[in-house]
C-alpha cells in the first residue's frame, strides 16, 4: 500500500511538473511571440522614421537650394539697385552743377543787364 502511494504520489508529482513545465513554456512562448510583434512594430515605426528623415533631408536640401539661390538673385538685384543709386546719385550731381551755372549765368546776365542800364 505504501509503495502504491508512493508510486501515485510520483506519478501526481511527475504530472504536476509536466503541468508546470508546460505552462512556463506556454508562457514563455506567449511572451517571445508578443515580444517577436513588438520587435517587428518596432522596426516598422524605425521604417517609417527613417523614410521620414529622409523625406525632411530632402525637403531641407530643397529649402536650402532654394535659399541659395533667392541670396544669388538678392545679390545680383542689390548690385542693381547699387548701380542705379550710383547713376540717380550722379545725374542729380550733374543737375545740381547745371543749376549751379545756371544761377551763375543768371547772375552774370543780370548784373550785365544792369550795367547796360546804367
Amino acid at each position: 500500500e505504501i509503495s502504491a502511494k508512493y508510486i501515485e504520489l510520483k506519478d501526481e508529482l511527475n504530472s504536476n511538473q509536466n503541468d508546470f513545465k508546460k505552462q512556463c513554456i506556454g508562457n514563455y512562448q506567449q511572451k517571445e511571440s508578443d515580444l517577436k510583434l513588438e520587435i517587428d512594430a518596432n522596426r516598422q515605426e524605425i521604417k517609417k522614421f527613417k523614410q521620414e528623415i529622409r523625406f525632411k533631408d530632402e525637403e531641407i536640401n530643397e529649402y536650402k537650394s532654394a535659399l541659395i539661390e533667392l541670396e544669388r538673385e538678392n545679390g545680383k538685384f542689390s548690385q542693381e539697385l547699387q548701380d542705379i543709386n550710383d547713376v540717380n546719385d550722379r545725374k542729380i550731381r550733374e543737375l545740381h552743377d547745371e543749376l549751379d551755372i545756371a544761377q551763375h549765368q543768371s547772375q552774370l546776365s543780370y548784373q550785365f543787364e544792369k550795367q547796360i542800364k546804367q
